[in-house]
């Protein structure tokens, strides 16, 4: 889709800005129902941003490998896009965990909840009794409770707390 939405963010709170590929980053002014261009660039995420006030920045995940990220939104202008500050490389996870999803709840206190969904697929097939092969795949979440601390002057440090995977099953959610 040629202006497909890539990433948005609710600005000053009282606005939402939006990205789309290839068209630019635009501005939705909430009180006055007004649109406006912001520039030829994209906002540094993929999907939504999440402002955190207790460090003045957004929280998402990176456009190409979903990693969480920040950037100050309000530092950039029509010439100047947003640039990411800070970016957290993600633990490796098995290669047959197929992300899906990933979404960033805010709890408060710098703190917030990361919730990635996975599909995985299994190397190896399974026949039933007539020789078709039958598809064993396993939908998941893995939930984490993440806190931003502050790292010297200018830099966040990460810090992960409990992490829980959530096995998704026909009719229930079994936690692992």
């Amino acid at each position: 889709m040629p202006f497909e939405i890539s990433a948005y963010a609710v600005v000053n709170d009282s606005q939402i800005w939006i990205s789309t590929s290839g068209a630019g980053t635009y501005s939705y002014d909430i009180a006055s129902g007004a649109w406006s261009k912001l520039g030829n660039w994209a906002l540094p995420f993929r999907g939504r941003a999440e402002y955190i006030p207790e460090h003045n920045l957004w929280f998402g995940f990176t456009p190409d490998d979903s990693q969480l990220c920040t950037s100050d939104l309000t530092a950039s202008c029509e010439l100047r896009p947003p640039v990411l500050q800070d970016v957290w490389t993600d633990v490796n996870r098995p290669e047959d965990w197929t992300l899906t999803d990933a979404n960033i709840v805010p709890l408060g206190s710098g703190q917030v909840c990361v919730a990635r969904f996975f599909l995985t697929c299994p190397e190896e097939s399974i026949e039933d009794v007539y020789g078709y092969a039958l598809e064993k795949t396993e939908n998941f979440a893995v939930l984490e409770g993440v806190k931003l601390l502050k790292a010297g002057w200018a830099q966040l440090r990460m810090v992960k707390h409990k992490s829980e995977r959530y096995v998704f099953g026909r009719d229930l959610v079994i936690p692992l």
